[in-house]
Formats: C-alpha cells, structure tokens, sequence
C-alpha cells in the first residue's frame, strides 16, 4: 500500500509540474519501461491446499505502434518476482526452504487512449500472450524445480502526464491472468489453478 500511494504522489505531482506541452509527439512508434510492486492473489493447489505469496516486484518493457488517434498496437514482455510465504498453510522458512515464483509474460495488446487536449492522457489496455513459469520450490515433499508455459491475459488502466516534446510518464494498474500450471521433478508433481496478479507501476514512454 506505501508503494501504491508513493506513486500516486509522483503521478499527482507531475500534473502541476508538467509542462503545458501541445500535442506535439506525433509519432507513430513508442518505447515504454514500467516497473513496480507485484501482488499475486493466493493459488488454490489442485486438491485443496494453497500457495501464499509475498509482495514482489514488476518489470515491463514494450513497443509500441500507433494505429489511429486513439488506439495504439504494443508488444510487452516483463518479469514478475514473488518470494513464497507458505505451502498448504506451512510457512517455508519452518523446514529451512525457500521457495520462489517468476513469471515471464509476453503480451500483444490495444491501448486505447482518448484525444484530450492537456497534459493528463488516461489510457486503458488488454491482451493476450503466454507466460513462462519457473517455479523454484521447496515443499515438504520435495523440492520441485520446472518451468510451465501457458496463456495468459491481461487488462490495464492508467494516466500519463505529457513531461516533453516526446516524454510521457505515469502510473498503471495492471491485471494479468493465466490459466492452470503444472510443475513436475523427481516424481513430485504440483498442479494449480491459474495466477493472478496485481500490480502498480509506474510508467515511462517515449514517443519517437
């Protein structure tokens, strides 16, 4: 919660500190960074148990293409970092584990942005795509150390302060889904419901 009010102090700020730039950065492409906390929601373990997570971080990097005024084309691969707090309701650290998830989500999506005059552009977004899984995982059957690759999804919502002729930067919320894993070694299979994540990021675009 901190990290999602710090940056909606950040945004905040930027909307009296931006310049009054005009809409100027007309140009097609457009390069965007991201980062930010990540907040997976607990995954329901086939058979009953659950996996509870940590806070973790977010990282995005995209391309994008504007296809007309208010819709823009990207292409978005990221990395999604989250420590495990406990496993069926047993704390790892209590059998001297450590068990950690990331998520390697590769999305192609729509940002749709409507034509306001100003410095403040809210945009919403979805999409699809795949997301490799690694699961590094010490459980009180054994340790389980695979990658699982599956669809994913994704919607958005966020604001954008004009800062310069090309420079845009901001906040978003971010949604991304998946559906069911399944992580296998050594005779030790665990399988899941999908994951899902929330995250607060914020946003720097370059428009070229």
């Amino acid at each position: 919660m901190r990290a999602f009010f710090g940056l909606t102090f950040v945004a905040a700020g930027l909307l009296f500190v931006a310049p009054s730039y005009a809409q100027t950065n007309t140009g097609r492409w457009s390069l965007s960074l991201d980062g930010g906390v990540a907040l997976p929601q607990n995954v329901n373990i086939k058979g009953g148990d659950t996996i509870d997570f940590d806070g973790g971080f977010r990282i995005d990097a995209g391309v994008g293409y504007k296809i007309c005024p208010p819709l823009t084309a990207e292409v978005e691969a990221g990395l999604i970092d989250n420590s495990v707090n406990k496993i069926g309701g047993v704390a790892v650290g209590s059998y001297g584990g450590t068990a950690t998830l990331y998520q390697v989500p590769l999305v192609a999506q729509i940002i749709w942005a409507p034509c306001l005059k100003g410095v403040v552009k809210p945009y919403l977004g979805v999409g699809i795509g795949g997301v490799a899984t690694v699961a590094n995982l010490d459980t009180p059957l054994g340790n389980v150390n695979d990658t699982d690759v599956v669809f994913c999804y994704q919607a958005e919502a966020g604001v954008k302060f004009l800062a310069g002729e090309h420079l845009e930067l901001g906040v978003v919320y971010k949604f991304l889904g998946t559906l069911d894993h399944s992580w296998s070694e050594n005779g030790v299979t665990l399988n899941t419901d999908g994951i899902f994540t929330h995250s607060i990021m914020a946003v720097l675009t370059w428009k070229f």
